[in-house]
């Protein structure tokens, strides 16, 4: 069911496929060390996975909060480890101070707090700090997008750049906090789904959270994606019946996903894809879906 979705969104980055390419790796790393440390089968493999692809990209990091809220402390400590080794063990190769100069450039590129990554005025950009200002600031004119490329007026108002940056922070902080939410509070028993579902909602918060996640990062929905899929058949099953609430949700996750899905320039034309993207629809998507999420969590389908 995940193969048949990453056909259809390969229609997404098929302008950016190494990129993409790249993408599927570390989301494979994220899951596949995550499962490996908590099913207790493998502990070492999942810390060097994890160690892996946090020393390739940074997102993989946000594992380490999942692993502490599971109470996998041996595994943190394996990990951070064998990351300590990666950054450490090229200096037998680059000496020294070329190495450190390639760290230093490392932690400028992935830090989200950096002054690059306030602000992302690029419509391919789908984290929050490119979806909030398009919506909520005025960028100056020389970082203004040309006339041509925005014929419709998306401000809904103007706000400070100062409050902007505290308001993309908080908000940061507040999805962040509600994987502690989802991994400790909304987790009772062996619940359908469970597992699959907080490792979804983990990736769909780390899409929102780093910066400059560009249009081949959407493979981090995909899980959130197959979770609801799940969650619609396991009921069909059951032959259980949908509340109002769930017909709702289900139908507008299918609309986006639909919408998402043939989005390519050769399929509904490039000032649709243009339309699209300067209005951010797939990073309101990212968001919306966190709620679509929380709304129909594990728990429902418990009869």
């Amino acid at each position: 069911m995940a193969c048949g979705h990453y056909i259809g969104f390969s229609r997404i980055y098929n302008t950016q496929s190494q990129p993409g390419t790249f993408t599927v790796l570390i989301l494979w790393i994220t899951l596949e060390g995550i499962l490996l440390i908590v099913k207790d089968a493998k502990s070492w493999r999942g810390a060097a996975l994890l160690a892996l692809g946090i020393s390739i990209k940074i997102i993989p990091l946000i594992a380490l909060g999942y692993l502490f809220l599971k109470g996998k402390f041996r595994s943190i400590f394996y990990t951070l480890l064998l990351t300590a080794l990666a950054f450490v063990l090229p200096v037998l190769f680059l000496g020294i101070d070329y190495n450190n100069e390639l760290l230093g450039k490392w932690r400028d590129k992935v830090n989200p707090t950096g002054e690059r990554y306030v602000f992302e005025n690029n419509n391919g950009c789908q984290s929050l700090n490119a979806v909030l200002p398009a919506f909520f600031y005025e960028f100056p004119a020389d970082e203004n997008i040309v006339e041509e490329q925005r014929p419709y007026e998306r401000q809904i108002a103007q706000i400070p750049y100062d409050t902007l940056v505290v308001v993309l922070n908080v908000l940061r902080i507040l999805l962040l906090l509600s994987v502690l939410l989802v991994v400790c509070f909304w987790n009772s028993g062996n619940l359908p789904f469970n597992t699959y579902w907080q490792l979804a909602y983990l990736m769909l918060v780390s899409l929102i959270v780093f910066p400059h996640q560009m249009k081949y990062s959407m493979l981090y929905f995909i899980p959130a994606v197959g979770y609801l899929l799940a969650y619609y058949f396991y009921k069909r099953e059951e032959k259980a019946v949908f509340s109002s609430r769930e017909k709702i949700v289900l139908s507008m996750a299918g609309f986006q996903v639909l919408v998402m899905t043939i989005s390519g320039r050769d399929t509904i034309g490039g000032t649709a894809v243009d339309f699209l993207d300067y209005f951010h629809f797939m990073g309101l998507s990212n968001i919306s879906f966190v709620g679509y999420l929380l709304l129909l969590n594990p728990k429902r389908l418990v009869v």
